[in-house]
């Protein structure tokens, strides 16, 4: 996953996480002309939208239809029900799957179809706790959540491994409680040796996420993104934070506020005016969350370039995937894997679940 979003304990109610037939799944948003769409055989046609030989007709903007000829958009390939929006050229397009097929298509997009299948399962539990509180959050809105990193990955329910279709029925209905209440089970790739709390990542969720603790990671360490270095020269950072700038120039960067796990909360942009403080999740967004892996970082000066060294993949909270992998090789389940990062929560299922 994305950056993240930040929700109110207050709003997790029980209706949250009950039963629903389907989520609705934004898939893409953007010009109709993109590259992305190349392969997915969408165009315009007057008034209509041309979807492989399907003719979609749209009134005031919009168009629902169903086609199982699969669209791919990027690496995922998408069938069943779409709801489209098409504005000034602009297309955004909602995958309406059923819940429960939804799952193995996360599951493809976030891990390896060599991983054990309780370290699968476990993030099964993780992105069902997750889809649930957002199934909850956005009844008034277009669609539930993103089939990205912004809320997490969704490559269709086309040809979905093995692994990831067992993974999501050994633990159909299952989600994590806390306080019998349902989870917003965040989860990133690598937490660089610990993870890290809610509210020191994104500012303003500074309610008691009790569930979500600073967890020391043994087991992250020999991920392919456990350590990491990049270089960005100050100029680059004085175009990224242009707005910031209004005419003044920038002299350097320096961290002026730690977490307990040892990640950047704030950055001072260090301007020949006066200063200005970013946090450390804007900055790294900013920068781009490929270039700058995570924020458990330790920065230096090298002439006109600043120097990130790093550990670790994503924004530290939650589920550690890489470590998740590594306790399944050596023997844990996936409801211990859960309570390693979740702590104090329990696993249970919805009750229309259990009645059926």
């Amino acid at each position: 996953m994305k950056s993240a979003l930040v929700i109110s304990i207050a709003a997790l109610v029980w209706a949250a996480y009950l039963p629903a037939e389907s989520i609705r799944v934004r898939i893409y948003q953007g010009p109709l002309a993109s590259p992305a769409l190349r392969h997915a055989r969408l165009r315009q046609q007057g008034e209509l939208l041309l979807v492989g030989g399907l003719s979609v007709r749209f009134t005031n903007g919009g168009a629902d239809f169903t086609t199982q000829a699969g669209l791919e958009i990027g690496p995922g390939v998408y069938t069943g029900r779409f709801v489209a929006r098409l504005s000034g050229g602009e297309l955004r397009l909602v995958n309406v799957v059923e819940f429960e097929r939804y799952l193995p298509g996360v599951l493809a997009g976030e891990i390896s179809s060599s991983w054990p299948l309780e370290a699968a399962k476990a993030q099964a539990v993780a992105a069902r706790s997750f889809a649930r509180i957002q199934m909850g959050q956005s009844r008034s809105q277009a669609y539930d959540l993103d089939g990205t990193p912004l809320s997490q990955v969704f490559l269709g329910t086309v040809s979905n491994h093995p692994l990831f279709i067992e993974a999501a029925a050994k633990t159909r209905g299952q989600v994590l409680l806390w306080k019998g209440q349902p989870v917003i089970a965040y989860f990133h790739a690598n937490s660089g040796g610990e993870t890290e709390r809610p509210g020191d990542v994104w500012p303003g969720s500074d309610r008691d996420y009790g569930y979500l603790r600073n967890v020391r990671t043994p087991w992250s360490e020999g991920a392919p993104n456990f350590r990491w270095a990049t270089n960005i020269a100050v100029a680059e950072l004085q175009a990224i934070f242009a707005s910031q700038a209004k005419g003044a120039s920038l002299r350097g960067v320096r961290v002026t506020n730690w977490s307990p796990s040892d990640r950047a909360r704030a950055f001072e942009l260090d301007y020949d005016d006066h200063p200005r403080t970013v946090d450390g999740n804007t900055f790294r967004l900013a920068v781009g969350a490929l270039r700058l892996p995570s924020l458990r970082v330790k920065l230096s000066r090298q002439g006109d370039q600043l120097h990130f060294e790093g550990r670790g993949f994503g924004h530290g909270v939650g589920l550690c995937q890489w470590s998740a992998l590594v306790m399944a090789q050596r023997g844990y389940g996936y409801r211990e894997i859960l309570r390693t990062f979740f702590p104090e929560t329990t696993l249970s299922e919805p009750p229309a679940s259990r009645a059926k």
